[in-house]
């Protein structure tokens, strides 16, 4: 008796999905501050309004994962975030007042949040054992973050500086779209072994002190980025720094994650990735 062959992995369409989600972020992880400076919105409000981006992250990939896990149709719930992605985007394309760009806010960072996490798990699926091939895959995501920033910083810039990025909106519509074509061209791996899994087990495993560890320095790493995301371009901006040399400093750190992945399988078949996680913190 034979054993089940394996299908090939869909390279094409796995990484399609990550160029257009991180091309997307590419376009509002450095611009989106100035955009909300762009409606009239103080450092304050920009503070609020970033804070809700981070507090989606914490809410959205639980919600929407275990909403997944308990249907018969998961891959439904990857096609929905997607297109109610989408959809909520399009409320900034409405000249909204300012009160109402915290709804709109909470809306669209939630579905965007939540989707990337469920798809890890589809690439997943089918990588099985050659998980050393998720960089491989993954790179793409980096190379449609670096793209936008350094196209749209060209064209805002080329539209007379930061103060026109009102059109932020309108540039990353189409990304959105693509993501969403991506996200009903993918699917799980055929033959997917689906368990309703050990809630007492999985808490067991939380409780572990490497476990613990390890979500406090994840916890550490991200406190660290919240200023950086939030304020970076705004400060670069308000000390007359050209929108195209913001998109190139938010490149460097880009490519640097470029060349991580496509190197980081033959690390992790070598060392234990505890002293890897380590050694980047330093």
């Amino acid at each position: 008796m034979t054993a089940p062959t394996r299908d090939a992995v869909p390279v094409v369409r796995l990484s399609s999905f990550y160029l257009f989600y991180y091309a997307a972020l590419g376009a509002f992880t450095p611009y989106w501050s100035l955009f909300l400076t762009s409606r009239g919105m103080s450092v304050t409000a920009i503070s609020v309004m970033m804070g809700i981006w981070y507090a989606t992250r914490i809410v959205a990939p639980t919600t929407w994962t275990s909403l997944a896990a308990t249907s018969p149709r998961p891959i439904f719930w990857l096609r929905l975030g997607c297109v109610l992605t989408l959809l909520t985007f399009c409320a900034f394309l409405l000249p909204l007042p300012q009160p109402w760009l915290y709804p709109a806010m909470v809306a669209f960072c939630f579905f965007y949040n939540a989707v990337m996490p469920q798809f890890e798990s589809i690439t997943l699926t089918h990588l099985g054992s050659d998980s050393h091939r998720y960089g491989l895959i993954r790179v793409w995501g980096s190379l449609g973050f670096i793209a936008v920033v350094m196209l749209f910083g060209w064209i805002i810039e080329g539209h007379d500086g930061a103060g026109n990025a009102h059109l932020l909106p309108w540039l990353m519509l189409p990304l959105f779209g693509l993501l969403t074509a991506s996200g009903f061209a993918n699917h799980y791996a055929r033959g997917l072994q689906r368990s309703d899994g050990d809630a007492s087990g999985f808490w067991q495993i939380v409780r572990k002190p490497q476990v613990l560890a390890f979500f406090l320095a994840a916890f550490m790493e991200q406190l660290s980025f919240g200023p950086y995301y939030t304020f970076f371009s705004v400060y670069m901006d308000h000390h007359g720094y050209a929108t195209s040399t913001l998109g190139l400093l938010w490149t460097i750190g880009v490519v640097f994650e470029v060349g991580v992945f496509f190197t980081i399988g033959r690390f992790f078949r070598r060392y234990d990735a505890s002293w890897m996680l380590l050694i980047a913190l330093l």
